[in-house]
């Protein structure tokens, strides 16, 4: 279930997070920040996570806004952004459904919002707003290299 993938992905971050606390000035990152849209459209609280192609360097996430852009926060800096080096990108938008797979949520994992008189408990399926092959770690679709000053990525998601 997609749901597992995002408790492993924010249960990463949280390893990170608490092994890199020490390191907060010490940790240093380059301002990242763009857009994601889907067949042109933008794609509103969509998780947007950067995973390092190297072992010495931390991962990234930010979720995107109602027009689509993000900033990126890698956990352990002292300011938004992420470390130079290569990335592999994953894009992910899930909404919690009823049994005929009409969306009853609004938002991505632990904050979407029951919009009706449903209870997520009786609807533990989930649906993803956009193609899954965004968000598939084996076969990473999008990929960045951050460098030294300022970064925009815009992702164009398309079927």
């Amino acid at each position: 279930m997609r749901f597992s993938i995002l408790l492993i992905l924010f249960g990463s971050l949280g390893i990170i997070i608490s092994g890199t606390s020490c390191q907060k000035n010490s940790l240093p990152v380059q301002s990242v920040t763009g857009t994601v849209t889907y067949k042109g459209n933008p794609v509103d609280e969509a998780v947007i996570t950067f995973v390092a192609r190297s072992s010495d360097k931390h991962g990234a996430a930010a979720i995107t806004t109602l027009t689509g852009s993000y900033v990126m926060t890698t956990p352990g800096a002292a300011t938004n952004g992420v470390e130079i080096g290569d990335y592999d990108v994953f894009v992910t938008k899930l909404v919690i459904v009823d049994k005929a797979g009409n969306p009853i949520s609004k938002g991505t994992g632990n904050n979407s919002v029951i919009e009706g008189p449903a209870q997520a408990a009786e609807y533990p399926t989930e649906k993803s707003l956009i193609p899954e092959k965004y968000n598939n770690p084996p076969k990473p679709l999008l990929n960045a290299t951050v460098k030294k000053g300022k970064n925009v990525f815009n992702f164009n998601l398309e079927d």
